[in-house]
């Protein structure tokens, strides 16, 4: 079920990754966790441009060296939160 939103998401998922230099490869790879994580989201691509535009600002902060921005942002996004707590509770 393609939809516009999602893409332009994923497109900037894309931009960020492709951001990243070489000897970055931590961060290519925690980048790559989180798409498997967003994959499990089964309901991504109705989230409010807001929630997208926050989602990208917490996954370029979970690739950086200094996580306490990620946790801040991602205290602050009750959406993702809810998602985080539901897979984590099925496994």
């Amino acid at each position: 079920m393609p939809n516009h939103s999602l893409n332009r998401l994923l497109s900037s998922l894309e931009e960020c990754k492709g951001r990243f230099g070489r000897g970055e490869t931590h961060r290519v790879e925690k980048f790559e966790n989180w798409a498997l994580v967003l994959a499990l989201i089964s309901d991504l691509a109705g989230w409010t441009p807001p929630e997208k535009r926050d989602l990208v600002k917490i996954l370029r902060a979970k690739t950086s060296r200094n996580e306490m921005q990620y946790l801040r942002l991602t205290q602050k996004h009750p959406r993702l939160r809810r998602e985080l707590l539901r897979l984590g509770s099925h496994a």
